[in-house]
């Protein structure tokens, strides 16, 4: 996550080599791969097997929206599906985190990050209902410390669907000025 964060290709194409060598890694290989290709964006040259390798991942496990590591692979993998897709996905994640505080601190931080990248599509795709499903969600995310990043970016979300560009670019400043730059320049304007 770091290599990603800190936009090393060079570093994230060195751990993927060692991943590959690793067994029972699959999960893992994914989303070093998905990092490699956002980075080089390179979305749109996705082999259609790898998307296939992804869907597969969801549809071998019984309750794969209970699963920390499906959770985590769907977060890191929305960009590489229609909308029509994943909207498919995220609401089988709304119907099933009705209310997110009855969950641990994992699957918060993971169902909170999959509502921000869901915020993402849904804002690229100028879908205002669609999006107000996350809003629903992430509104009961606990206001702890350990979230907060969370809580900046779903009014940094809210803004935008305001069209209240200057209070979001102040969001994406703050961002940058606490060394979150790379975050504030991959958020849309």
């Amino acid at each position: 996550m770091a290599a990603y964060y800190d936009n090393n290709i060079d570093e994230l194409k060195k751990l993927l080599n060692k991943i590959n060598k690793l067994h029972d890694a699959t999960d893992l290989k994914l989303r070093t791969n998905l990092a490699l290709i956002y980075l080089e964006k390179k979305e749109n040259q996705l082999d259609p097997k790898f998307k296939k390798q992804i869907i597969n991942e969801f549809i071998k496990r019984d309750n794969w929206t209970e699963s920390p590591t499906t959770l985590h692979l769907l977060e890191q993998s929305m960009l590489v599906f229609d909308f029509d897709q994943i909207s498919l996905l995220t609401n089988s994640i709304f119907k099933r985190y009705q209310d997110i505080r009855d969950q641990d601190f994992l699957t918060q931080d993971r169902v909170a990050g999959i509502c921000i990248n869901y915020l993402y599509i849904c804002y690229q795709n100028k879908n205002k209902s669609a999006a107000q499903k996350a809003f629903n969600l992430l509104d009961k995310l606990p206001k702890i410390p350990e979230l907060f990043t969370y809580q900046f970016l779903i009014k940094y979300y809210k803004y935008l669907f305001k069209s209240d560009f200057n209070q979001a670019e102040e969001i994406k400043n703050i961002l940058a000025t606490y060394g979150l730059t790379n975050l504030a320049q991959r958020l849309p304007n």
